[in-house]
């Protein structure tokens, strides 16, 4: 505001293309205790400002000119600028309070709205302690969207012009311009955020009952149409990810393979064995050796027994195809889950990973023992059992107190006991009823077979 104008500039949008021109990501480089460094590079960024500028004459009583019943004009014009070859290297602190972490309940983090004031709880210090941005090359800006193409004109010119007189020392100064304001004006808008939204939601009060799957793992349309309530009472988290998980890992290409070959069984078989699609464990695995036989009954046929298997070799495993589910809820059933695994080929697929069947090996002795036996035998035999096609079908049941599952402390979300802990057993209430886990219904079936070969 000067003797000649009273101008205001507000900023109304900021638009960032090239987004997708990553080069290069070294992320999560543990550099201290609780620090990690970061490096992006990217070929480019365009950066498109959008400012409302509104202007009238002054209002002072000095000013130059006197136009106080003038309407103000407004300008809403666009800044755009590209910078190339850019490189983003930041450090940051983050010390998370692992008990506060601890004891965050799972039912706090299956609303997708809580995810972040729950973690945000747990935090105890988060700042940039680095942040370094360096570019190769900047584009001069241009601006556009001004009422008049003079003005339109004037502006561009006029930044084109400032441009060229700085931008070697604009490309000088931003690492610092970087470390010294940008990144406490980070760290400023990180500590205000994690103040706000620093607090976990607590859970819903107790909720009696088992756990109904159809509204654990489906969408509200889908579970209402599945027989559940579609009412999400346990958030949207779990439907979310098996959403994911459906289109990345279960959806089939024109041959009825499924990504996850690719995406999982492949590289993890790998680092196991070195081969894609097989998995070795070499040695002993099962050893049942009977060194004395004392009933009478066995006595007249052996004194002494031994079954072993070691070595064993799988191939073929990543040739899972169509039909395949996992914990598909059935609208017959709240508490039931349908599991389908197909392995193999069909007459349709063609499998070019490894064998086109899923093969097992294995080492197979047999021992009886025993001077006067008559079925005395010391058998060592390498098997291979070749399957062309395999389709599994297991239906399982499982009753899950809604309560505890809510209640579960992500401290223990690796622990096989306290999962295990959340079924719901007869035995604590002296009630009769179906309850724990159990698996209804389990079918095999090998539709070319299966050959042995020794």
């Amino acid at each position: 505001h000067d003797k000649l104008t009273e101008t205001t500039m507000s900023l109304v949008s900021i638009r960032v293309q090239g987004l997708d021109t990553f080069k290069e990501l070294d992320l999560l480089n543990v550099v201290g205790n609780y620090t990690v460094r970061n490096l992006l590079k990217m070929e480019r960024l365009t950066f498109f400002i959008e400012l409302e500028a509104t202007m009238m004459a002054s209002s002072l009583s000095s000013s130059f000119i006197d136009a106080s019943n003038a309407k103000p004009i407004t300008e809403v014009f666009t800044i755009a600028f590209t910078a190339n070859d850019i490189e983003i290297d930041f450090t940051i602190l983050l010390a998370l309070n692992e008990m506060t972490l601890g004891t965050i309940q799972l039912g706090s983090m299956l609303h997708t709205t809580n995810i972040l004031p729950c973690l945000f709880s747990a935090i105890d210090k988060a700042s940039f302690t680095g942040l370094a941005l360096t570019v190769t090359d900047l584009v001069p800006p241009t601006m556009t969207g001004f009422l008049d193409r003079g003005i339109d004109q004037i502006m561009s010119s006029g930044a084109t012009a400032l441009f060229n007189m700085y931008e070697k020392a604009m490309i000088r100064a931003m690492p610092n311009f970087f470390q010294l304001f940008v990144r406490d004006v980070i760290n400023d808008y990180i500590d205000g955020v994690v103040s706000l939204l620093g607090k976990c939601p607590d859970t819903k009060p107790p909720m009696s009952g088992f756990v109904d799957f159809r509204d654990l793992f489906l969408d509200p349309d889908d579970a209402l149409a599945s027989g559940g309530s579609g009412d999400a009472p346990y958030g949207n988290v779990i439907p979310w990810i098996m959403d994911i998980i459906d289109d990345q890992l279960f959806s089939a290409d024109e041959s009825g393979q499924l990504s996850v070959n690719e995406l999982m069984v492949r590289p993890l078989t790998k680092s196991q064995s070195g081969i894609e699609g097989s998995l070795h464990f070499n040695g002993t695995l099962i050893d049942l050796n009977k060194r004395q036989v004392t009933r009478k009954i066995w006595t007249s046929f052996a004194d002494n027994l031994r079954l072993r298997l070691s070595d064993l070799h799988l191939s073929g495993l990543d040739s899972m195809r169509v039909p395949t589910e996992i914990l598909s809820p059935k609208s017959s059933s709240a508490h039931t889950l349908e599991n389908k695994i197909s392995i193999g080929v069909t007459e349709n697929v063609s499998i070019t990973h490894n064998s086109d069947s899923l093969r097992a090996s294995f080492g197979f002795e047999l021992l009886v023992g025993g001077e006067n036996s008559p079925l005395a035998m010391n058998n060592l035999m390498d098997l291979e059992l070749i399957v062309p096609s395999l389709d599994i079908l297991a239906m399982l049941r499982a009753t899950v107190e809604v309560d505890r599952l809510m209640k579960f402390p992500l401290k223990d979300i690796t622990n096989v006991d306290c999962w295990i802990s959340t079924l719901w057993s007869s035995k604590n209430s002296g009630i009769e009823s179906d309850a724990g886990v159990a698996i209804e219904y389990l079918n095999m079936v090998l539709d070319d077979g299966m050959m042995v070969n020794a």
